[in-house]
């Protein structure tokens, strides 16, 4: 008896590892996913000022639209 409880507890340990193991993999893949976007955004913002002209100005209707977009974004989040 005491053999089959040990078994037991032997199995339901390696459950556990390998849950905890599996677990730690996909904190790491989603952290690293949101290390790759954050680079990417750093190295984005240079870039659009690299091609941007300096006497364009972001016109009324494109303001508009980005507000727009940004109300939405806020909206959908709340929900």
């Amino acid at each position: 008896m005491n053999k089959e409880i040990l078994l037991s507890n032997a199995r339901s340990e390696t459950t556990i590892g390998s849950d905890v193991d599996a677990r730690w993999k996909r904190v790491f893949q989603r952290r690293a996913f949101l290390h790759g976007i954050g680079m990417a955004g750093a190295l984005a913002f240079p870039a659009g000022r690299l091609f941007a002209k300096d006497d364009q100005k972001l016109s009324t209707g494109d303001a508009a639209l980005l507000r727009f977009a940004a109300a939405a974004e806020f909206i959908e989040a709340d929900l």
